[in-house]
C-alpha cells in the first residue's frame, strides 16, 4: 500500500490561521514555514493545510462590514486570502477550506467558495468542506436569543437524515459555480451513527464529492478537571483507547472505495476540547501520534490533519513578538516527523508484515515497515510500554548490508524535550529548522538478522538500503 502524496497535514480554525501562517501586516511566518519544510524534505509532498474548523460555521465573506446574520462571528476578506495564498505559494501546501452550513442559506457558502477560488493560487485548493461536525449541531451553541436563552445550531434531535435533506441545496448551488469547486464531507465525527451512515450518504450524494472527510479524537477532556479520575491519562493514550474507532474508519474507507473516493481524517488529535494537560503536550503524544498515523495509513485513508489551534495539543506553537516570529515544536510534531521519514519518497507500507520482526516482552509494542521503489526498507519499532525495554530482532533474508538506527526519545514519557536522531527544534526557534548533529548507529546483521534494544517509552527506526528481493 503506497502512502498517498501529502498524507500529513495541519488543521486550524479560521481566526487562528493568520497567527500561524503569517499575514500581510507582519509578513509570512518563517517558523511554520521551516516546520513544514522539515516534513516536505521527505519527498512525499508538502503537508495539507486544512482551514475552518468550528469557525467554518461562523464565517462568511464580508469585506465591507455588513451587519452579520445571527450566529456569524467571523468576517473573511481579501487580507485573509492574500496571506493564505502567499503561504500556500511559498510552501506548496494544498488547502482544504470550510464553508458555512449552520446558516441555512447556501448562497453564503457559495460566495466564500467563489471568492476563494478567484483569489487563491490556481491548483492550491484540494477541497471545500461543507460545515463542521454536523453530528453535534443539536448541542452546539451559536448564541443567545433576545430572552437570553441558548440557541443551538439545530434542534436537539438533529440526525443523519436531517443532514442529508439539508445538504442537497448546498450541493446544488455549489455545483453550479464555474469553475465547479471540489467538495468534501460529511465532515462529521466517526461515531456510532455517522460512520455507519456513510453508505447511505454516498448512495445519495457520492457523485458530488471529491473526497470523504471525517474527524476523531480518541480521548476527550471536555468538562473534566485535571487530576480527576475522569481526566485523560498517558496510560489511556498509549493503550487501546488511543486507537479507538480504527475498525469503524476501516469500514468507511471500504465504503468510500466503492464510490471511487478516498477518506481523509481532516481533524484529529489526542483529546477533544483542546487536549489534556500533561498528556497531549508531552512525549507520550509523540509515540501516540506516530502510531496513529501508521494505523490510519494502514487502513487506507488518504491523509491525516492534526488540529493545531489548541494550546495544549497543537504540534507547534508560534507568536509574533518584538518585531519577529518565534515558536517551538511540541512533542506531537516529532511523531509526525518520524512518520514522514519512515514513509519518505512515497514508500509502500507493508501491511500485515514486519519483515520477520520478533520482540521480547511485547506488552505494548508496535512495529511498522515500509519499502521504497529503490528497495530501501525502514522498520519502526514503537515501545509504548513505559516500564520495560524490548529487544528487537529484525530478519531480512540474505541481507548483508549494515542498517542505520535512529531513535525518537525523551528523558521521560511525560517530558516536553524530545529528540529525533539526536536533533530537535531549538526553543525558541526563529526558523523552525532542526539543530544539533544527527545521530545514528550502524547495526550489522548476522545471517540477515538485525538486533537492537528499544528502551521503555521510546521508538527506533532501522533503515536498510537495497534490500534483497524475495525469491
Amino acid at each position: 500500500m503506497r502512502i498517498p502524496r501529502s498524507f500529513l497535514g495541519f488543521s486550524m480554525e479560521y481566526p487562528d490561521a493568520p497567527f500561524k501562517t503569517g499575514n500581510t501586516i507582519v509578513g509570512l511566518n518563517p517558523v511554520f514555514t521551516g516546520l513544514v519544510e522539515n516534513l516536505t524534505a521527505s519527498g512525499s509532498g508538502p503537508p495539507v493545510l486544512r482551514l475552518g474548523g468550528g469557525f467554518s460555521d461562523q464565517a462568511w465573506w464580508n469585506p465591507t462590514g455588513r451587519p452579520r446574520p445571527f450566529g456569524v462571528t467571523t468576517d473573511l476578506a481579501p487580507a485573509f486570502t492574500d496571506a493564505i495564498g502567499a503561504f500556500a505559494s511559498l510552501t506548496g501546501m494544498p488547502l482544504i477550506l470550510g464553508l458555512n452550513f449552520v446558516q441555512r442559506d447556501p448562497s453564503i457558502a457559495a460566495e466564500v467558495a467563489r471568492e476563494f477560488m478567484a483569489r487563491l493560487p490556481n491548483g492550491s485548493i484540494r477541497a471545500f468542506e461543507i460545515g463542521n461536525e454536523p453530528d453535534i449541531y443539536g448541542r452546539r451553541s451559536i448564541g443567545r436569543d433576545s430572552s437570553g436563552r441558548t440557541v443551538t445550531a439545530r434542534p436537539r434531535n438533529y440526525d443523519v437524515d436531517d443532514y442529508m435533506t439539508e445538504v442537497r441545496p448546498f450541493l446544488r448551488e455549489l455545483g453550479s459555480l464555474d469553475p465547479r469547486p471540489p467538495l468534501a464531507g460529511p465532515v462529521a465525527s466517526c461515531d456510532d451513527e455517522w460512520c455507519p451512515a456513510l453508505p447511505a450518504i454516498l448512495r445519495r450524494y457520492g457523485r458530488h464529492l471529491s473526497e470523504v472527510t471525517y474527524h476523531w479524537y480518541p480521548l476527550h477532556s471536555c468538562n473534566k478537571r485535571p487530576g480527576s479520575r475522569a481526566y485523560p491519562t498517558i496510560r489511556q493514550l498509549l493503550g487501546p483507547e488511543g486507537i479507538s474507532r480504527i475498525q469503524a474508519m476501516r469500514r468507511a474507507v471500504q465504503d468510500a472505495k466503492r464510490h471511487r473516493l478516498g477518506v481523509r481524517i481532516t481533524e484529529t488529535n489526542s483529546a477533544a476540547c483542546g487536549g489534556a494537560f500533561d498528556v497531549s503536550n508531552v512525549f507520550a503524544s509523540s509515540l501516540w501520534g506516530a502510531d496513529w498515523l501508521f494505523h490510519l495509513a494502514a487502513i487506507g485513508t488518504t491523509g491525516v490533519d492534526f488540529h493545531s489551534s489548541g494550546i495544549i495539543y497543537s504540534p507547534f506553537a508560534t507568536a509574533y513578538s518584538n518585531g519577529e516570529w518565534i515558536g517551538a515544536a511540541n512533542p506531537l510534531y516529532y511523531g509526525m516527523l518520524l512518520f514522514s521519514r519512515a514513509t519518505a519518497d512515497r514508500a509502500r507500507l507493508l501491511v500485515n508484515t514486519t519483515l520477520g520482526t520478533r520482540l521480547s516482552r511485547p506488552a505494548n509494542m508496535r512495529v511498522w515497515a515500509t519499502i521504497t521503489r529503490r528497495k530501501t526498507a525502514r522498520i519502526v519499532v514503537l515501545n509504548k510500554d513505559t516500564r520495560r525495554a524490548a529487544r528487537a530482532r529484525i530478519e531480512i533474508p540474505r541481507s548483508r548490508r549494515s542498517g542505520d538506527l535512529i531513535r525518537l526519545s525523551a528523558p521521560r514519557i511525560n517530558s516536553r524535550r524530545v529528540t529525533l536522531a539526536g536533533q530537535r527544534v531549538m526553543e525558541p526557534t526563529r526558523d523552525g529548522h532542526l539543530v544539533g548533529r544527527e545521530r545514528s548507529r550502524r547495526v550489522k546483521p548476522r545471517r540477515g538478522i538485525y538486533r537492537f534494544v528499544v528502551p521503555a517509552g521510546s521508538a527506533a527506526m532501522l533503515t536498510v538500503e537495497r534490500v534483497p528481493r524475495r525469491r
